[in-house]
């Protein structure tokens, strides 16, 4: 069972597509396969990324930004949950290379509201999409973001991994 809490969201859904059942807590507990949600759940990454990239901070409102900012929080930890049940060491290989992604941008994270907690969980402050510029949020969850890039290739490369098992 997960340590965090997901409200389930139109936009965490659409991370989701036609595998947005995927996306909540009673589907992912029940007896689905670990590779079957890597495999959801990369393709659910790679999704929120693009969406992030074609989001414009500048001209949306601060409850579109949060929103759009957490289905990718939520989809990201939904990810690490579902790497760390898999016996796959090339799976394990890749969860440690998310967490070493996190710790390194860690501060930039923190500096747009995105903690983690003990578990590697990222969790959005409820006041950052009000508080922090949106060019901050841009730089951090946009297109030309260096992190969200990361992301994205590590999504693909778990995808390539557990693609053969689905």
């Amino acid at each position: 069972m997960s340590v965090f809490t997901v409200a389930n969201t139109y936009n965490l859904r659409m991370n989701y597509g036609t595998y947005h059942a995927y996306s909540t807590q009673k589907v992912r507990a029940s007896e689905t396969s670990v590779d079957k949600l890597n495999y959801v759940d990369s393709i659910a990454l790679r999704r929120a990324v693009k969406k992030l990239a074609n989001f414009d901070f500048e001209e949306e409102e601060t409850d579109d930004i949060e929103s759009k900012i957490r289905a990718f929080v939520d989809t990201y930890n939904y990810t690490t949950e579902a790497l760390g049940k898999s016996d796959d060491k090339n799976i394990y290989k890749l969860s440690k290379e998310f967490k070493k992604l996190a710790s390194e941008y860690e501060g930039d994270l923190e500096n747009v509201g995105v903690t983690f907690d003990s578990h590697g969980y990222m969790k959005l402050s409820s006041t950052a999409a009000k508080t922090i510029k949106p060019e901050k949020m841009e730089k951090m969850f946009g297109k030309d973001s260096e992190f969200m890039q990361k992301i994205n290739k590590l999504s693909k490369k778990l995808n390539s991994r557990v693609n053969v098992y689905v």
